[in-house]
């Protein structure tokens, strides 16, 4: 068993570490897709330590080992956490951070004592540089649809969350995110929300799935302020995206379709051009259709004849063309 008050010492030896603890941390990433290796996890623990002498870095470890540290990739929000309760210590509850077991604990604990800006602040403190490294999509009141397209503007923007892409300690995700696609920022109802299509990542405030009925609404407000073009996008990237859009259009179903078939059992009351589409596909997509009609039943049969025995009072001219004839 790993004794980690030994290793509680001004600097943390990385090869030591690495010695004690690599084949406990090379277990823990296999099931994390965020991380790589056992020496980055250690090396990014002290850059996210804000400590001259790295006193939180094995917390961030251990916490990570015990899975209070969800992804590799959250580490950049240890930073943030740590520096408000390194400097607000003594006000904590828990004063000694290895009483705290987890980061969403941590965060939880010093939210009282971070800085937030004020409408009137923010509109201060909102440069020249940050409007030119942002684009509003989409502006009515407080309402607020727009891209970060630079780390600064990503931090400015994502002020009082707990995203890895607005962590100014440690190692900012931003441009990992940004590479991958664009990472959309919703400001609304005084709510901040992170939306990125590629990872199909949606997210609050407090870095969490969306999983109340006002956060789903703004998911589908947001697909309905971003238009049928770039919700056809989002479904011919990802298929299961339609679950996200609320009554989507018969374009935007065929791109979905096109990309999967089988996404077919999400679709309300498709048209028979949808469901066409669905077993051209993919003729096992029949199975989702209730009642197909006889063009259904041919272009499943045209796809993969095999699916005849799934097919109830099937006409003759669908019999015929799956036996060939």
């Amino acid at each position: 068993m790993i004794n980690f008050k030994h290793y509680l010492i001004e600097r943390v030896d990385i090869e030591k570490t690495l010695k004690q603890m690599g084949s406990k941390l090379e277990a823990r990433i296999k099931s994390d897709r965020t991380a790589t290796d056992a020496r980055k996890v250690i090396e990014t623990a002290l850059d996210s330590d804000p400590t001259p002498n790295k006193q939180y870095a094995l917390w961030i470890l251990r916490t990570y080992l015990n899975k209070g540290i969800n992804l590799f990739e959250d580490f950049s929000r240890t930073g943030n956490a740590l520096e408000i309760f390194h400097k607000h210590k003594t006000k904590m509850p828990k004063k000694d951070i290895n009483q705290i077991k987890s980061l969403s604990e941590l965060e939880n604990m010093v939210e009282a004592f971070s800085d937030t800006l004020s409408g009137k602040e923010e509109k201060a403190v909102l440069s020249d540089k940050i409007k030119k490294e942002t684009t509003f999509v989409y502006q009515s009141g407080k309402d607020v649809i727009l891209i970060p397209k630079t780390e600064a503007a990503s931090c400015f923007w994502g002020k009082g969350t707990k995203w890895c892409t607005a962590a100014t300690k440690g190692k900012n995700e931003f441009q990992r995110y940004d590479d991958q696609g664009t990472l959309y920022i919703i400001i609304k109802g005084g709510k901040k929300y992170q939306f990125h299509m590629e990872t199909d990542s949606y997210m609050n405030d407090k870095d969490q799935g969306l999983k109340t009925n006002a956060e789903m609404n703004t998911v589908n407000w947001f697909f309905d302020k971003m238009g049928e073009k770039f919700q056809i996008n989002t479904v011919a990237q990802n298929a299961y995206g339609i679950l996200r859009i609320k009554n989507p259009s018969e374009k935007v179903q065929l791109a979905a379709i096109q990309r999967n078939g089988g996404v077919i059992k999400y679709i309300k009351n498709p048209s028979e051009k949808v469901q066409i589409a669905a077993v051209a596909q993919n003729a096992y997509g029949i199975l989702r259709i209730k009642n197909p009609s006889e063009k259904v039943q041919l272009a499943a049969i045209q796809r993969n004849g095999d699916v005849i025995k799934y097919i109830e009072n099937p006409t003759q001219k669908v019999m015929d063309l799956a036996n060939g004839k």
